[in-house]
């Protein structure tokens, strides 16, 4: 199957267009759309992130679209959890967790 995408994207991915469920793809889409279905994005869109975004620059995926309440309830429950941490207490720390914060400060910068 032609697909079209950045040039990047289709040799990286270019094993999964062969494989049987990729090649039924668009008659199940022909036929929801036959049944009044919508389908979004339009068929010419379907790719474009990967058009926007070649692979080698490429920093993170996020899949589903319930990706941003599933974070935000995740937030609310870990802050209702969390320790009240006052300077008092931030100063006092131990050398383990000034060494987990080094570390954490280092990866940041290759992240």
């Amino acid at each position: 199957m032609d697909v079209k995408i950045e040039v990047s994207w289709k040799e990286i991915l270019k094993s999964e267009f062969n494989k049987p469920y990729f090649q039924q793809i668009p008659q199940h889409l022909k036929i929801e759309k036959s049944q009044g279905k919508v389908i979004y994005p339009p068929g010419s869109l379907i790719f474009n992130a990967f058009n926007l975004t070649p692979f080698d620059k490429l920093k993170v995926v996020i899949l589903g679209q319930d990706f941003a309440r599933q974070m935000e309830e995740s937030f609310r429950r870990d802050l209702a959890k969390s320790k009240r941490i006052t300077l008092e207490d931030w100063k006092r720390r131990s050398a383990g967790s000034r060494i987990m914060e080094g570390t954490a400060r280092v990866w940041e910068y290759w992240l």
